[in-house]
């Protein structure tokens, strides 16, 4: 048991070398960092699609009934009734949907922020390791070297 934890400490593994070890745990991290690379380019797509459906929603349906009412406001035949009346029922519908829309994009960019930085910082850790890795071949090799050689 340590000081700082009620857990018991493990005892060293026996059967594998350090590379053996440091290969198995660089190819984990490099696989969890690209998940999250992956899992960050799909939320900042969404993103992207989320701008873009709403860009078309705006130009297919709230547009033009825009115009209907600014050619129409002043007609006060029935006509011009009913699509001033169709406005103002969907009106609140397209302020929700807005809102909405705003709300779900705040959402998904703080998702994609945070996954692209944990993307970074991931990937940094796996080459920091990487080269722990290959500093600690290096050292045995020159340990290996240094003891074959004779002594003057």
């Amino acid at each position: 048991m340590t000081l700082n934890s009620d857990r018991p400490t493990k005892a060293p593994q026996r059967g594998g070398d350090a590379a053996d070890v440091a290969a198995s745990v660089i190819k984990r991290m490099n696989v969890r960092s690209t998940i999250l690379g992956w899992i960050s380019m799909v939320l900042w797509l969404l993103v992207a699609g989320g701008v873009a459906a709403y860009t078309w929603f705006f130009v297919t349906y709230v547009n033009p009934s825009l115009i209907h009412v600014a050619v129409l406001r002043h007609d006060l035949s029935e006509k011009g009734e009913q699509v001033r009346n169709n406005f103002v029922y969907m009106l609140p519908k397209i302020a929700e949907i807005t809102a909405m829309s705003a709300y779900a994009w705040a959402g998904l960019v703080v998702l994609a922020a945070a996954c692209t930085l944990l993307y970074i910082m991931a990937s940094r850790r796996a080459t920091l390791h990487q080269i722990h890795a290959g500093l600690a071949e290096i050292s045995e090799q020159l340990k290996v070297l240094s003891t074959s050689q004779p002594a003057e």
